[in-house]
């Protein structure tokens, strides 16, 4: 049997909960006109509780508001999640026309909120704000119907299966009615309001609307549980065991979208992108940070502990070599990785620094042996490491096939690897430079002094190599490139992420 919305954990999806929202997220009209404060006249009506808030301006009268409609639709998922929650609403083709119904009495600013309802349950609540009360009544009775309402601390709640509805503070107040009751509350000075939680403030402190959100540590950590795949595993790098809050915002630009994301807490490593510099302009997508290590544990954290265990009883087996400590524990510093077109496949390079190249030199020349033989497989003859020199380096390549060929130099306090020897090549010769390349400058105005991470991917690039390799992301087709900055303040973290969708 399935659980009413009432009794759902932090897995319930905010979306289906009444028409409202869907109405709400389906016309796509935000605005950075009125900016009462950080989560708007809303937050002052959802509990102090909630687990997660989210919020856009609905006024069609700014400029803003355009921008994001036009491009609402080129967004990846957006038109396959508005059909899905209006048949949600109504099955039957044009029953439902959120212009039509909601638009006329809609007011600025609308939200959803994850609200604990006690005993373990979580309601979605939905709050419009109501410039004609009037039509907000007579869409509420076509959708709840003429059943009778129940009076609560002076305000009518109208129920309508499991939910319930209210007007209180301005706002059509709509979802469980455990969860509505909870927001007369607050409206009425009986409990907290989130828009006065410690935290809510600071973590939408930088936020620049049209659209706002807010999590807690426990929403935050519901929903890595709740989601999949890439969702999660974003969620999951934002998880850190002193974590206070995640806030957020969105807008469009003339390029595309572009996201803001402050976390509370946690703090991390930062460093001089200097093997940036290297990184030749061919690349189609780079990942750069302060600590490989670091983005080790980031990937198990994200769903990788599997793959990464394999990886370690592999190297115990066949060459005594623990990953951490001799090979992750002697990179310590700055790490820039990149994919890059190459004659026969894609090139995949990782440079990082090392504070014991001896020591590394040592680790990689153990691990040469195992795997070749682990490379060659049933091929007959195992091959070996051939020694070489490229662009002036000492470098060792094992020559599998045209378009893998594992090559490795340690020069300096720098790591090369590379699936082939053009990217060692390529990184150590003069040439043009990713910093350079107007795609990414276009991607990213500024690269801080300092960064905790930085990626950037030429998306229809990487999915045209991709298609060599008989991987395919058709949902990605709409989005030309995509980039993120990562810097931290003290123990804050800000991220910067912009996706170009022309």
């Amino acid at each position: 049997m399935r659980p009413s919305p009432g009794e759902r954990g932090p897995a319930f999806v905010l979306a289906g909960s009444v028409a409202l929202l869907v109405a709400i997220l389906a016309i796509a009209v935000v605005s950075a006109t009125r900016r009462p404060g950080p989560g708007g006249e809303a937050a002052r009506l959802v509990p102090a509780s909630a687990l997660a808030f989210a919020r856009i301006s609905t006024d069609p009268e700014d400029p803003a508001a355009r921008r994001l409609q036009r491009l609402a639709p080129r967004i990846p998922g957006y038109l396959s999640l508005r059909d899905a929650a209006l048949t949600a609403v109504s099955p039957a083709p044009g029953a439902f026309d959120p212009r039509r119904d909601v638009r006329p009495w809609l007011g600025d600013e609308a939200a959803v909120a994850l609200v604990d309802i006690g005993g373990g349950r979580f309601g979605s609540l939905v709050l419009a704000q109501v410039r004609s009360r009037p039509r907000a009544e007579a869409l509420l009775q076509r959708v709840a119907g003429a059943g009778r309402g129940v009076r609560y601390r002076e305000t009518v709640l109208r129920r309508f299966g499991a939910n319930a509805a209210a007007f209180a503070g301005g706002f059509l107040i709509a979802g469980p009615e455990a969860a509505v009751r909870r927001a007369v509350d607050v409206a009425q000075g009986g409990a907290p309001a989130l828009a006065g939680a410690p935290g809510f403030e600071a973590a939408l402190e930088d936020a620049r609307q049209p659209g706002e959100i807010y999590l807690s540590p426990r929403g935050l950590r519901g929903y890595v549980r709740a989601q999949g795949g890439v969702p999660a595993a974003l969620g999951a790098l934002l998880d850190v065991p002193s974590l206070q809050a995640v806030g957020g915002s969105l807008r469009a630009d003339a390029r595309g979208l572009r996201v803001h994301v402050r976390r509370l807490g946690g703090g991390g490593a930062e460093a001089r992108p200097r093997l940036v510099d290297g990184v030749p302009a061919g690349a189609v997508a780079l990942l750069a940070g302060p600590s490989l290590a670091a983005a080790v544990q980031a990937a198990q954290r994200a769903g990788g502990a599997a793959a990464l265990e394999s990886v370690r009883s592999t190297l115990r087996e066949a060459s005594a070599l623990d990953l951490d400590r001799d090979l992750l524990g002697r990179l310590r510093g700055e790490y820039a990785a990149w994919i890059e077109p190459g004659t026969a496949a894609p090139v995949i390079t990782l440079a990082a620094r090392t504070r014991d190249p001896a020591g590394m030199r040592e680790a990689l020349a153990r691990l040469q042996d195992p795997l070749a033989r682990a490379l060659a497989g049933d091929q007959g003859a195992t091959p070996a490491f051939a020694a070489r020199t490229i662009a002036g380096a000492d470098a060792f390549t094992l020559e599998i096939s045209d378009g893998f060929a594992p090559t490795y130099a340690v020069v300096g306090d720098t790591v090369l690897a590379s699936t082939s020897a053009a990217g060692v090549e390529r990184f150590r010769a003069r040439g043009p430079r990713l910093r350079s390349a107007g795609g990414f400058r276009a991607a990213v105005p500024r690269v801080p002094a300092r960064i905790g991470s930085l990626g950037f991917v030429d998306v229809r690039r990487l999915l045209a190599l991709g298609e060599q390799t008989g991987l395919s992301a058709d949902v990605l087709q709409p989005v030309r490139a995509a980039a993120a900055v990562v810097e931290h303040e003290g123990r804050d973290t800000t991220a910067e992420l912009f996706f170009e969708i022309p």
